[in-house]
């Protein structure tokens, strides 16, 4: 196994669920002393507590395996999510209206121009990445 892809992968996961967490009401959860700032010894216990729950064998070794489970059940909470927005009437199914508005919803907020037309500028992937409110036409829903 890669050491260093293990590594950038597990960075990658706590940066970017720190970051998420760093906004809103996710405040509370990181700021373990509530005095209003997140201190290092702070993130260095989120830190240790994520490696924890990713080490999900007790280990204390961080395996591929560990990495990309945490990863499925990351991936299945975003499906969840994003099912329960497009049930728009809570039935807690997807019928083809629901989906299709959904779909339609995510495709045409690349139209940043409010023209109702999406021109091959607004379809291109913007330099630097994809913003993460504009997937790719084929991945929207």
């Amino acid at each position: 196994m890669n050491s260093k892809l293990v590594a950038a992968i597990f960075a990658n996961l706590v940066l970017s669920s720190g970051a998420a967490m760093a906004r809103g009401p996710h405040m509370d959860a990181m700021d373990l002393n509530a005095d209003g700032a997140i201190s290092e010894a702070e993130v260095m216990q989120l830190v240790a507590n994520k490696a924890q729950a990713i080490d999900s064998n007790g280990d204390g070794l961080i395996s591929l395996d560990e990495l990309e489970a945490m990863q499925e059940r990351r991936k299945a909470r975003h499906i969840q999510h994003r099912l329960e927005r497009a049930d728009s009437n809570a039935d807690g199914n997807v019928d083809v209206d629901e989906f299709s508005a959904q779909m339609a919803a995510r495709i045409m907020q690349r139209d940043r121009d409010g023209d109702g037309q999406l021109s091959a500028e607004e379809l291109a992937p913007p330099r630097g990445g994809r913003k993460p409110d504009a997937a790719p036409i084929d991945e929207s829903f």
